[in-house]
């Protein structure tokens, strides 16, 4: 399973569940290649890395969210 190795993680407020929940839509051959992006703007800037890195991850898994096959 590939996931980012940074998510935000304070006080007990997590953004693990939303980013694993958000991944699950991402094809397996992209997963890599959006972890990484993820991890890079969420790294980037303190003040607006998480926000950055979510809205990035949003728009990522809505691309693919409605060909997922159950």
């Amino acid at each position: 399973m590939i996931y980012p190795k940074f998510w935000f993680n304070r006080g007990g407020v997590s953004d693990r569940d939303w980013v694993f929940s958000m991944m699950k839509f991402i094809p397996e051959d992209k997963k890599r290649d959006v972890a990484g992006s993820y991890e890079n703007l969420y790294l980037k800037d303190n003040a607006s890395g998480r926000k950055a890195a979510n809205i990035y991850l949003h728009g990522e898994a809505k691309k693919y969210r409605g060909l997922q096959c159950y």
